[in-house]
Parts: C-alpha cells; sequence; structure tokens
C-alpha cells in the first residue's frame, strides 16, 4: 500500500510540472521545441555551451551519436527524471554539474528496476566503485526525492564506506599530480623552438596553424605563475608583462606581473610572474600579440562594420603597412573580403575572387573558367559564386552544398549579403559575441581585446565537429572553451587522434601533462623554496637552450628521446674525487637519469639498452666514436690513447686506399674515402678537445653528428659549451688526391715515351 502512495505522487507532480512548467527554452532533435515525450533535451544558453540531458535506460556514456540505439526509460521514469532536470537546470552551478547530476540520476534509475525498491544495499552496490564527490551528487537526486515526498523518508542514503588510503598509497596519489621534470625540459625546449629568441625568426604569416604557438605560451604562463590554467588563462586581455621595483631587505627588487582574471569566486587581481621566466614570458606574449592580431581586428569590424579601415586597425603597424601597400583608403570602411586582404587570408589567391560573369573589372581565366576580381576593387552589389569547388579559395575550409545554403542562402550573393549572413551566423553560434566563454562562472573574456584571440584555421584543423559550420574558417571566432580542450589535448597522446605536441616534436609516446600539473609542481617547488636548475635554464632563455637541453632521437619502437645534456652533480667529497673519472660521470648521469649510463672502452653511454639496443654502427676500431648517445671525458687518458691509435690505424687505412692502382676510377672507393676521410678528421676533433687543457678535467664532451658539433658540459660550474665542427671538405681532399694520382700516371706515361 505504502508503494502504491509514493507511486501516485510521483504521478501527480509529474502531471502538475506537465502542465505548470515551461520547457521552451529546451529543444530537442532538429531543433525543435522539446516535449515530455523526447529522449534528449539541449539547451544552449548565451555563451553558445550546449547542455544535453538524456533520457534513456543505460549505465554506460550516451552522447548524441549513440542515444537513439538505447533503450527508452517506461514513461513515468522517463519523466520523473525529466523534471528532476528541470530541477538541477535551474540551480546555480556549473554546466558539467548541472549534466553530472541528472546523468548519476539517470543511471541509477538504470541500475534498479523500481524506484521504491531503493535500499541501502543497493545504493553501496552502486557507489561503491565511485568517487566520494560523485556519490554525493546521487544524494542530491535521493533529497530532491525526498523534498516533494516522491520516496519513503526513512531511507538511509549514507555514502558506502570509501577505503581511506595508506601513507605509500596517498605518497602515490601525490606524486601523480606532479609532472616529471623530463617531461618540462622537453616541453621547454619544444617552446624554444616554437618562440625563437630571435623575434626575426618569427612567422607572422596569418595563414599558419597555431595550435603549438598556444601551447607553449600557455604552457609558459603557468609555469611562471601557478594558476588555473584553462580556467583563467583563456580569458586573458591582450597585455605585456609589467614591472614595479620594490625594496625588500635593503635592496631593490623588480617583482613583474600581469593583469590576471579571477575565478572560483576570486576576484581580478595582478598575478605575479617568476622573475627567472619573466624573458621568456614576455617574448611569448609580443609574439602571441601579433599572431592573434587578426582576430581582435575581426572582432572589432563584426560590432561594427562601419568603422573606419583605421579604427579597425588600431595602427597595428604589420596590417597598416599592408593596408598602404593596397593603396586602401584608411578613413572609409570596407568590407569583410578586403580586411581578410589586409589580414593576408588570400595571400595563395593572388588577391583574387571568383565571381559572376559581367562584373565590372573582372578577368576571365580561360584556364580555369571562371572570372576573377581584384578583392580590393569589390563593390557591395558584385556577386560572388560560392560553389563547392570556389568556396575554399573565400573562406579557407571546403564545404557542402547544403552547409554552404544554410549560412548564405545561395550560392550566388552579393558581397553585401554575404557580409550580413557570415556575420549573423558568426553570432548564432556565438550568442554573446563580442563576449566569449571558457565554461568556467563568469569566466568571459571580449574578443576584441583577447589575448587568446584565435581564429578557426589557426587551431582547428576539421572542418566538422561540435556541430558547427565552417568552424575552421579564416572569419570564425574560436572559444576560450576550445582553445582549453585543444590545449589539453595537445599535451597527451590520444588513440586515433593527432600525435601530442611531444611526439611531434620527436619525444616519446609517453611524454606527457594536464594542464593542472604544472600548478601543483610550481605550488610543491614553492614549498621546497626553489624550482629546479635544469626547469629554470630550460626556461629562462639563459644564452642558447640548446646548451643546457637536447633531445636524443633514437630507433625503435618509440620514435622517442632522452634528454641527456643536463649532467649536474652535488658537491663532490673527497672519496668521490679519488674514483675513477669516469665512474663519477657515470654516477652523476644515473642519479639524475634512472641508472641507464654504461661504460664503454671510450667514455660513457647514455643509452638504456634494455628498452632500446644499440644500433649505432661505425668504420672505426672504437665501436662507440661519433655516436649521439656516446658521452667522452675530458682528460680521461686512457681513451685518448685509445682514441690516438685508432686515428693512427684509420689514417694507414686511407693511405693504403689513395695509394690503391684502382683509386681514381672505382667509384666504391671514392665514396668510402669521403666518408672515412670525414669521419678521421672528427675524431681528431674530439681528441683535440679532450686534450684541451683549457677545458676543466671531468668535462663531458658529446658529438652530434646532426647539428656538426661538439657539447662541452662543464659538470662542476654548470655550464655548456658549443664547439662547431672546423674540417677539411673531404669531396675537395678526394678531388687533390686524384689529381696527384693523375699527375703520376702522366709521369709515368712521359717516362715510357721517352724510351
Amino acid at each position: 500500500m505504502r508503494v502504491e502512495r509514493f507511486e501516485l505522487a510521483r504521478r501527480e507532480f509529474i502531471f502538475n510540472e506537465m502542465k505548470n512548467t515551461d520547457i521552451s527554452h529546451f529543444s530537442c532533435e532538429n531543433k525543435k521545441l522539446a516535449t515530455w515525450d523526447d529522449l534528449y533535451w539541449q539547451f544552449i544558453d548565451k555563451f553558445g555551451h550546449k547542455y544535453r540531458y538524456f533520457f534513456v535506460d543505460s549505465l554506460g556514456q550516451i552522447t548524441i551519436n549513440n542515444y537513439t540505439s538505447v533503450h527508452s526509460f517506461p514513461i513515468n521514469k522517463r519523466r520523473l527524471l525529466m523534471a528532476y532536470c528541470l530541477h538541477v537546470h535551474s540551480l546555480n552551478i556549473v554546466r558539467s554539474n548541472k549534466v553530472g547530476r541528472v546523468t548519476l540520476a539517470r543511471k541509477w534509475l538504470s541500475f534498479v528496476e523500481d524506484i521504491d525498491d531503493t535500499s541501502f544495499e543497493k545504493i553501496t552496490n552502486f557507489g561503491k566503485d565511485r568517487t566520494h564527490s560523485t556519490f554525493n551528487n546521487l544524494v542530491q537526486f535521493f533529497i530532491w526525492l525526498k523534498n516533494y515526498g516522491l520516496i519513503n523518508s526513512q531511507l538511509n542514503w549514507a555514502p558506502p564506506e570509501f577505503k581511506s588510503k595508506t601513507g605509500p598509497e596517498q605518497a602515490e596519489a601525490i606524486k601523480e599530480k606532479m609532472p616529471e621534470e623530463k617531461v618540462l625540459l622537453a616541453l621547454g625546449a619544444i617552446h624554444y623552438d616554437v618562440v625563437p629568441l630571435d623575434d626575426s625568426l618569427w612567422d607572422l604569416s596569418s595563414l599558419s596553424l597555431r595550435r603549438d604557438l598556444m601551447v607553449c605560451v600557455m604552457s609558459v604562463l603557468g609555469l611562471a605563475s601557478p594558476n588555473r590554467i584553462v580556467a583563467e588563462q583563456t580569458i586573458m586581455e591582450c597585455q605585456s608583462v609589467k614591472k614595479v621595483e620594490q625594496k625588500y631587505k635593503g635592496s631593490l627588487e623588480t617583482v613583474h606581473y600581469l593583469n590576471w582574471k579571477g575565478s572560483k569566486g576570486y576576484k581580478d587581481f595582478n598575478n605575479h610572474i617568476l622573475s627567472q621566466l619573466a624573458p621568456s614570458v614576455e617574448r611569448s606574449l609580443r609574439y602571441l600579440k601579433k599572431v592573434t592580431e587578426p582576430g581582435r581586428i575581426l572582432a572589432r569590424f563584426y560590432c561594427d562594420p562601419s568603422l573606419s579601415l583605421e579604427n579597425l586597425l588600431l595602427k597595428s603597424p604589420q596590417f597598416v603597412k599592408k593596408a598602404e601597400s593596397l593603396k586602401l583608403n584608411m578613413k572609409k570602411p570596407v568590407n569583410i573580403l578586403t580586411i581578410g586582404l589586409v589580414l593576408g587570408f588570400y595571400e595563395d589567391s593572388e588577391h583574387c575572387i571568383i565571381v559572376e560573369k559581367g562584373t565590372p573589372d573582372s578577368i576571365y581565366v580561360k584556364a580555369k573558367s571562371f572570372r576573377l576580381k581584384e578583392i580590393k576593387k569589390l563593390e557591395p552589389n558584385d556577386k560572388l559564386l560560392l560553389y563547392i569547388k570556389y568556396i575554399h579559395r573565400i573562406l579557407g575550409v571546403s564545404m557542402s552544398t547544403v552547409n554552404i545554403e544554410s549560412i548564405f542562402g545561395k550560392k550566388v550573393i552579393t558581397v553585401f549579403e554575404f557580409q550580413n549572413r557570415l556575420i549573423s551566423y558568426i553570432k548564432s553560434t556565438h550568442p554573446s559575441f563580442p563576449k566569449l566563454s571558457n565554461g568556467s562562472k563568469n569566466g568571459t573574456c571580449d574578443m576584441r581585446t583577447a589575448l587568446f584571440s584565435f581564429l578557426g584555421h589557426q587551431l582547428i584543423k576539421s572542418n566538422s565537429g561540435a556541430g558547427m559550420v565552417a568552424r575552421a574558417s579564416f572569419y570564425m571566432p574560436v572559444s576560450p572553451s576550445t582553445i582549453g580542450v585543444i590545449y589539453s589535448n595537445r599535451l597527451k597522446n590520444l588513440q586515433g587522434k593527432e600525435p601530442s605536441i611531444f611526439i611531434q616534436h620527436g619525444f616519446s609516446a609517453e611524454f606527457s601533462l594536464t594542464p593542472h600539473q604544472p600548478r601543483h609542481f610550481l605550488n610543491d617547488s614553492g614549498e621546497k623554496q626553489r624550482l629546479p636548475r635544469s626547469i629554470l635554464n630550460m626556461w629562462s632563455g639563459r644564452k642558447d637552450p640548446r646548451q643546457i637541453v637536447s633531445y636524443v632521437h633514437k630507433t625503435g619502437i618509440e620514435r622517442g628521446s632522452e634528454i641527456s645534456d643536463v649532467l649536474f652533480t652535488d658537491e663532490e667529497n673527497e672519496h668521490e674525487i679519488k674514483k675513477n673519472i669516469k665512474v663519477i660521470t657515470i654516477d652523476a648521469y644515473n642519479a639524475l637519469y634512472a641508472s641507464v649510463a654504461t661504460e664503454t672502452s671510450v667514455g660513457i653511454c647514455t643509452q638504456n639498452k634494455s628498452v632500446s639496443p644499440c644500433t649505432f654502427f661505425n668504420d672505426f676500431e672504437t665501436h662507440c666514436s661519433l655516436c649521439s648517445s656516446s658521452c667522452h671525458i675530458a682528460h680521461d687518458y686512457e681513451s685518448i690513447s685509445l682514441l690516438e691509435k685508432d686515428i693512427k690505424w684509420q689514417q694507414l687505412r686511407l693511405n693504403e686506399v689513395k695509394n690503391s692502382p684502382k683509386f681514381s676510377v672505382s667509384h666504391a672507393m671514392n665514396s668510402w674515402f669521403k666518408i672515412h676521410h670525414r669521419n678521421t678528421q672528427i675524431l681528431s676533433n674530439l681528441v683535440g678537445i679532450l686534450s684541451d687543457q683549457k677545458i676543466r678535467k671531468g668535462t663531458v664532451v658529446r658529438y652530434l653528428g646532426n647539428k656538426n658539433e661538439f657539447r662541452i658540459t662543464d659538470l662542476e660550474n654548470e655550464t655548456v659549451e658549443i664547439h662547431k665542427l672546423v674540417v677539411e671538405d673531404s669531396s675537395v681532399a678526394l678531388h687533390k688526391e686524384i689529381e696527384i694520382k693523375s699527375e703520376d700516371i702522366d709521369d709515368y706515361q712521359d717516362l715510357l715515351g721517352m724510351i
């Protein structure tokens, strides 16, 4: 009888909800208005964020792509879940919590056949593999049922016993939150490649993909100051590093900071930047500001297309210069395609656009069977051809006829109509434009002044996905929430998707990072009162970061690498000084890199042979010489003696070959001579460096063949010098030897002629 009472109460409650509650703000399939018979509802907020609630019988993950293949709940269960959805959606909590609560209630209703058959044992069984915070979301569902008298109020829904972690388990959990130091070193090396110290090497093309630049700038900001990277950095204002001088302990110190938007209820504030990383942050921001300036200019245009070109560009040097070179009137407004021309979107299409037959000042291209007109000469009533085969030239992306017509209404359209329809579409996909959101509470920025004002073609590779047409075009803004997702995904290797930034730059597939790890790392380092020296060296741009860290590319299953140049040691005690110099260096390397260095006849090998067996081969007696994994020790006289003997033997071999009667005509002998002549010279260079009295005893010397240089690492002073390889051109040496050989033959022939 009690069961019937609660069932009747639920039916009456649902009836009243259906009668009195407005659900017109929700939509369902094909963007129709939601009804109480749907399997899912969708709500799009003013920032364009989608809230999707599914009302199907499944304990698994449900998406827009698979919900129709799942059984529907019985009608009363489904409508009860819909009523709870309306309650949760009205709460002042973040989107993920709203969707999460409804999802957990759905899974619970799938778990139990009868709502009234709920028991403490079933709740415990359901929650045993879930976290305490996740289980508390389910408790909110029970509280809601109880408050409306829809379930037995005597039900015990105390959470199941969650096993507390032991000391070692807690230590391991903390360790998992911390990034590996080698990963941060690798990211620092990538940052150096992507954001060169010399700004003349910066790629300022408006057509370039900027995913790696975005990741590097986000990362250096995250390492320069602990913050919630995705929630806070994605909405930063465009700015430069600021500094102020303050007295500290009697001396004048410079403090660096940036204006920062708070998150999780914190107000905006001036965020301190580590002084050691301030130059890298300043350089990164200067580069990023130049690259994202097109996004800010377009945002101003979308808000007011009547602005003059001068007011759109706001004295941006690179684009003002371009506008002047095109001889555009800076005092007048321009159309959207002319703005695109100024911003550099049409460098690959000779500044022309395809137009309809009969357009004034157009030129017929017979080979292509279409007419072109210079973009700067376009008039508002000139008609563009938005056919599938031409749309890529205009928007930078390919589109289907259906999608073209969904945005523009037709395939032949005036410049004026094209502009208005495109701006309308952009504002429909970003309802709060120019305000954009990262999905966190109060996490909004104005694209006209935002730092990360990226456009679709700069970050997005695929034009499909997220229910947005033309998302990878020249003109489509990228929301901060999408930037956060791309940043997070680029730092890890996702199966079946784009390789991580580490893999693309030659590091191991095992290298990964989460957006929160730099924050944990900085907080932990702060407690220890310092940042590791190797991290600061890598990220601070000290001289040339390539002197501090290098990647050693290896063969094998993993196309990964080890970072193997920073071999810093602690102070050596008297016992260590008496040890063999080679052993000291091995100990230093093993202390840093998990015991992978091994002794060789001429130094130490840094390759972990248990993971990557040796595949190096040379034509010397000392087989490790010239391998990038081989480190040689300055003033290791036993090894130097062996190398000198090897050089003498190789010189004898060279002499034997060049004295052969076949030398001048044998292609195989010539090829061998050139290769071996050069390698023998390199070996001589190496011995010269190892014997140099100016170099401290115990210094590590390593040859990098791909860079034609030696890395000289002083362990005591913690410095690295680069010694460029200087050798005679082996092709020239070969030519000289052949000439000498030819002269000998000519002399012999002359002698024969005199007989």
